[in-house]
């Protein structure tokens, strides 16, 4: 008796320690180098299953949602590195001037408008799949967003 129970013991402790290190894997973001991170693809799928309560067909869907998503920011990657050289090339001066700083912040929002952008469609044909009562808790997660500041996820 005493052996069944240690050995159930460590059965849980390898799910918990396996649950671990998959969010620990999907916490070093979106991307391992040049190769979109899978575990976070996956854990950010699983979160939105849990919240919304979703099928196995809508979290497939999200998760896809998401990794065409990443795929774009993917594609966008050169001109983000080559904004971070000319960013800080401009810190490296002595008088950077405000234009300058302006045109980095453009040239930013730009990029990210373009992913954004880029996930309209996958997300309204998910959006479609929801029933009334999931697009009521995903309505209820944005209202609820950021309303503890920074760490909340938003301002």
């Amino acid at each position: 008796m005493h052996s069944r129970i240690v050995l159930i013991g460590i059965l849980l402790m390898g799910l918990l320690s396996l649950g671990a290190c998959t969010k620990h894997q999907a916490m070093k973001g979106p991307y391992e180098g040049d190769n979109i991170n899978t575990a976070f693809v996956d854990y950010m799928a699983g979160r939105a299953q849990d919240r919304l309560d979703l099928t196995e067909a809508q979290t497939t869907q999200y998760r896809q949602l998401v990794r065409n998503l990443l795929v774009k920011g993917q594609e966008l990657k050169p001109l983000n590195e080559a904004l971070r050289r000319d960013l800080a090339a401009s810190l490296r001066k002595e008088n950077p001037t405000r234009a300058e700083f302006e045109r980095f912040l453009a040239a930013k929002e730009e990029i990210m408008r373009t992913v954004m952008y880029s996930g309209i469609d996958d997300f309204m044909a998910f959006h479609a799949t929801l029933t009334p009562e999931q697009r009521n808790k995903l309505a209820n997660l944005v209202q609820e967003m950021g309303k503890d500041g920074w760490r909340g996820h938003g301002w």
